[in-house]
């Protein structure tokens, strides 16, 4: 355990794990620019890359926070039993000696190291610096410049000791105190960047995809941009939100910047995920109640095709929409792109007039704007009629 807290305070061990971290980030980043850009999925692909270059100082910071945290509340106890030890009739190097072999978390180990400095010779003044620096609270700092200048100034050291431990439990109260009257806040925030993406997911599945029904090149209010070009923006904001209400969130709780890094990276990740679930659409089109009228034609008859097309969950919105048919059995084959009737919701398509006993074959098949094909040839059987004589 000591083993890795010392790795952990070893600043060129950590750039090196954030350094490498950030470079997988940026692979991962350039791998989605190679296979997707500019698509949903490049996008998918950056929020996924900035997890991960977050994630190494995101934990970094929640394992040095709770460090702390930890000595600060240890300090009281410390503190108060240097001062019964000097009750005791000790002296100040034999009650820091007698208490550095008690457990106090995270801050046994520092003080034993200050203790061994003082056998060794150094000044107290200067290995209660030293102490400090390493320990590198802010509750830590304050306490050892006074400390100090009670020891230069002389007097009862145990009531300065005995104060000042109670003048530190004041201080962890208030700080827990304060954490808990934030905690309201921050569920505010996390509450609406949840409610934020909520809201786009909706507006996404409500709003443009089902103007978006009718293709790309029919359709009532035809959007000005695809359908793919609107999940980047919509995705783009919401991880944006979920950056910044993390470094909020963490500002309102640690009083640091860097305290947010775990907020952000837990909120990029729900984002990732519940936009995975909703824009990635890998579900085929569904060709339904394919129909024809008339069903038995006459040589001079056009033949009116008419189908539903719909799009799954999580749809993306359907492409196109085409008829393939033939007169020959297949020898031959034609294929005529359906047009969208936004009035009764259906594709429609139209195989001219043939001649008299002809036999003609067809099937449908559509796509989605993620580039899923589906297909309906009635089982491998087609569709089809025989033109009347």
């Amino acid at each position: 355990m000591e083993f890795s807290i010392e790795i952990l305070k070893n600043r060129n061990f950590r750039l090196g794990v954030f350094g490498s971290f950030a470079a997988l980030g940026l692979i991962i980043t350039a791998l989605g620019y190679v296979l997707y850009s500019p698509d949903f999925m490049f996008h998918l692909y950056i929020a996924v890359g900035l997890i991960v270059v977050l994630t190494p100082p995101a934990l970094y910071s929640l394992w040095d926070e709770r460090k702390k945290n930890q000595i600060d509340s240890m300090l009281p106890r410390l503190l108060e039993d240097i001062a019964e030890g000097q009750e005791s009739g000790l002296t100040l190097l034999k009650s820091f000696e007698l208490s550095s072999q008690r457990n106090y978390g995270p801050l046994s180990r520092e003080l034993r190291q200050m203790v061994a400095q003082l056998t060794w010779g150094v000044e107290f003044e200067d290995a209660l610096r030293l102490f400090s620096e390493r320990v590198d609270t802010e509750l830590t700092t304050k306490i050892t410049i006074l400390l100090i200048e009670a020891m230069k100034l002389g007097g009862d050291l145990k009531t300065t000791f005995h104060s000042t431990a109670s003048f530190v439990r004041e201080m962890t109260q208030l700080r827990d105190e304060r954490e808990s009257q934030l905690k309201p806040y921050m569920m505010i925030i996390y509450i609406s960047v949840v409610v934020f993406m909520v809201i786009i997911v909706i507006l996404y599945q409500s709003f443009f995809l089902s103007m978006a029904q009718g293709g790309s090149g029919t359709g009532f209010m035809k959007l000005p941009m695809s359908l793919e070009g609107y999940k980047v923006i919509l995705f783009d904001l919401v991880v944006i939100e979920a950056f910044f209400g993390g470094i909020t969130a963490g500002k309102l709780s640690g009083g640091r910047v860097s305290s947010g890094l775990k907020h952000s990276v837990s909120l990029i990740l729900v984002v990732v995920v519940v936009f995975g679930m909703f824009f990635l659409d890998p579900v085929a089109p569904n060709i339904m109640d394919v129909d024809y009228s008339p069903l038995s034609p006459a040589p001079g008859n056009a033949v009116d095709i008419t189908v539903v097309v719909k799009d799954p969950f999580p749809g993306s919105g359907i492409g196109d929409a085409y008829m393939v048919w033939s007169d020959d059995g297949w020898a031959t084959s034609k294929r005529i792109e359906m047009e969208y009737n936004q009035i009764d919701k259906l594709w429609e398509a139209q195989i001219p007039p043939r001649d008299a006993g002809t036999s003609v074959l067809f099937f449908v098949e559509a796509t989605d704007t993620s580039g899923n094909l589906g297909v309906n040839d009635n089982a491998g059987g087609y569709f089809g009629y025989t033109v009347g004589g």
